[in-house]
């Protein structure tokens, strides 16, 4: 399960009950579940704390534009 803009969980308690029986579910059965965002999960304010809480303890990582040198090698292995 991809999840994109999750600060649009915030202040929607029905709707977080629902995505962490979802998650809850995927994980039990060996599923990954991969959540995106504009803010980090610790800026996401009006969460419950058991969903907060698992947000939290994931792997939380930043994503960049490449530089131009990656750039030119993605753009490079690519007409090959």
């Amino acid at each position: 399960l991809i999840l994109d803009d999750a600060q649009f969980l915030e202040n929607k308690k029905s709707t977080q009950q629902e995505f962490l029986y979802t998650y809850e579910s995927i994980c039990r059965a060996g599923g990954k579940v991969i959540i995106l965002g504009s803010k980090s999960p610790k800026e996401l304010s009006n969460i419950e704390a058991s969903l907060w809480s698992r947000l939290n303890s994931s792997l939380i990582t930043e994503i960049f534009s490449p530089d131009f040198e990656a750039r030119m090698e993605i753009l490079k292995s690519q007409v090959r």
